[in-house]
């Protein structure tokens, strides 16, 4: 007999594999770098972040991202492009600069 798993149990497997989230951290030189945040709720996200900005002297964060490619491109050549403005930008920009 089968039986359905309940779509909770499907976020919970999900959740559990994604724990890196990338940021994009930006230090008082203008010097911008992805770092990966291991966590698994979004409020941890956003502490270990900040924590990670303090203790690096990084003046902001930008994320978080959903993969490295976009905090990577948010990171180099996303960083003077007038069209990278959001995460979602950056995201997209991307996954189209891979494609082409």
């Amino acid at each position: 007999m089968l039986t359905a798993l309940p779509v909770w149990n499907s976020f919970l497997i999900k959740n559990e594999m994604n724990k890196y989230t990338y940021y994009v951290f930006i230090d008082a030189e203008g010097n911008r770098f992805a770092q990966p945040v291991y966590t698994s709720r979004r409020e941890s996200m956003d502490r270990q972040a900040r924590m990670f900005a303090e203790d690096n002297d990084c003046i902001a964060a930008i994320g978080p991202f959903k993969t490295r490619r976009a905090a990577e491109f948010m990171a180099g050549p996303g960083a003077n492009n007038p069209h990278c403005r959001s995460v979602n930008d950056a995201e997209n920009l991307s996954k189209n600069n891979i494609e082409e």
